[in-house]
Order: C-alpha cells, then structure tokens, then sequence
C-alpha cells in the first residue's frame, strides 16, 4: 500500500528526479507562485492556537518576498539532485492561475510571522529527506478524485503522467 503520496510540486518533481525520471510541468512553467517550507506553515498554526481572538480569521502565510516560476523550481530541483533531464511539458491545466501569491503582512502583524526558510533552503531539506528515505514509485491511479466534471484535467481522470 502506498502510504506517503506526494501533495506538491516540490516533493514530485525531486521524487521523480531520484528515479531518474523527468519532472513534468503542466503549461509552459511560467506560473509564479510562493513556496513555504512546513516548518514557516507550522510556526503560524502553533501560534494561532494561542489567540483565540484569529478564529474565522483568514491569514495568508508564505513567502511573499520570493516569488519563482514553476521552471526555476525544476532547475533548481534539478541542480540539487544532479538530474539533467529535461522536463516533460503537458497541455495547461484548465482555468490555470499564472500568478499565484499571497500577502503576509496580516500574518506579520498578528502572529509575528516571518519567513524563516528560503525556497533553496527548503528544496534541500526535501531532498534530503526523500532521500535519506528512499525515493517511492508514484502510483497516481490510485488517489481518488473527489471532484469530477467538465473542468477536470483528462490527464487526472486518465491517471496518466
């Protein structure tokens, strides 16, 4: 039984690279988005936990000082792990966000967050675990979609990667 699926971007491309196996990238890998590293996520929850007054609150936490595309990402999983392959580029996925970020600064000024490990820093630190653990085959057809209409990716309702 699979137990650990992967759930970002981050931890599938560099799986796959320890595979040997090419990271896919869904469009032209232009999208931007934010990376927060768990530790910086976790920090803010334990925090809430302690004011009561943040409950029903909404509160971005991320990077939002680094922003990154989803190419850089590959490149830099890429460095990391010594894969030159090159990436497998798929057909966009549908109603695709190109720029995805968030503001902290609600997070800053109530739970004194800040942005403790960078995109590097973290893409390390999940290489290492992967592979001080071992890299796993991916077994996509075996997570299920809760959702399925018009909208959904044919890639997810094939299983194909």
């Amino acid at each position: 039984k699979y137990d650990d699926p992967f759930r970002n971007v981050v931890s599938i491309m560099l799986n796959r690279m320890l595979l040997d196996k090419a990271p896919i990238i869904f469009g032209d890998g232009n999208q931007k988005r934010c990376f927060s590293y768990i530790d910086d996520c976790i920090f803010c929850l334990e925090k809430m936990l302690d004011y009561p007054d943040v409950n029903q609150q909404i509160i971005n936490i991320g990077p939002d000082e680094e922003f990154t595309t989803i190419n850089e990402v590959a490149k830099i999983c890429s460095n990391i792990t010594g894969s030159n392959l090159e990436p497998i580029y798929r057909n966009d996925r549908p109603k695709e966000v190109k720029e995805a970020m968030c503001s902290a600064d609600k997070a800053r000024k109530i739970l004194n967050y800040k942005t403790s490990t960078s995109l590097v820093t973290g893409i390390e630190k999940t290489f290492e675990y992967i592979k001080n653990r071992g890299a796993r085959e991916f077994d996509y057809t075996k997570l299920n979609l809760e959702i399925k209409n018009s909208l959904t990716p044919r890639v997810w309702l094939d299983k194909e990667i």
